[in-house]
């Protein structure tokens, strides 16, 4: 929340899953935010052995938007001992660093293709799309895979609702991402236009809009 309202003024959702609200089977809407907390973050690192702290690369592509969110990451990070350093790269340079899986920690977003799960969770999660697709955390487990598998054929609406919920609330308990937030498209016009319809995909749909008699004043 706090890493949205000061790099959005709040105008981005909060993340809560691996699926944003507005797609089918999303679980977004039955969860709240996770909360921070600063003292179990240290005791598990000093679990992990890094009872000193440690360094990480950060990368990310050139952007005010996420270098001003790259910056309260490292800043959040900092207080349980995590010292990011922090690499700006144009974004060839960043997809190549990616698809080599030279990144200990990077910030990168995507918008789905279509709007359905597997749109969103086979390219980032599944074993066969790592370095390729969108795998760049080389995220490998044999359940969701299989889930995975199974979910994208099957046809009945209420079985496969159940097994993209169980493959989201699994990738949340293992945590190869943090879900930071969704984007909110927002669409200006004059008053005396209706008829604009918006995409799941983030566009407008031109081909409806008119202009509608306003009372007069």
């Amino acid at each position: 929340d706090l890493i949205n309202k000061a790099t959005s003024d709040g105008s981005y959702q909060t993340a809560t899953a691996p699926v944003p609200p507005s797609v089918p089977y999303s679980i977004a809407n039955k969860r709240q935010p996770e909360k921070r907390d600063v003292d179990e973050a240290k005791a598990l690192l000093v679990e992990a052995g890094y009872r000193d702290g440690l360094t990480l690369s950060f990368i990310l592509a050139q952007s005010y938007e996420r270098m001003s969110m790259a910056s309260k990451i490292k800043e959040q990070l900092m207080r349980i001992g995590v010292n990011l350093e922090i690499e700006v790269l144009e974004w060839d340079v960043f997809l190549h660093r990616l698809e080599k899986g030279e990144a200990q920690m990077f910030l990168l977003g995507g918008t789905s293709d279509l709007p359905d799960c597997d749109s969103i969770l086979r390219d980032a999660f599944h074993s066969q799309s790592t370095y390729l697709t969108g795998n760049y955390t080389a995220f490998a487990d044999e359940e969701i895979d299989g889930l995975l598998d199974e979910a994208v054929g099957t046809l009945d609406e209420k079985k496969r609702a159940l097994i993209y919920e169980h493959i989201q609330e699994k990738i949340m308990e293992i945590t190869p991402a943090v879900f930071i937030y969704y984007d909110q498209m927002n669409i200006a016009m004059q008053r005396y236009l209706e008829g604009v319809k918006m995409s799941p995909l983030g566009f407008q749909f031109l081909a409806y809009i008119k202009p509608k008699l306003l009372p007069q004043d």
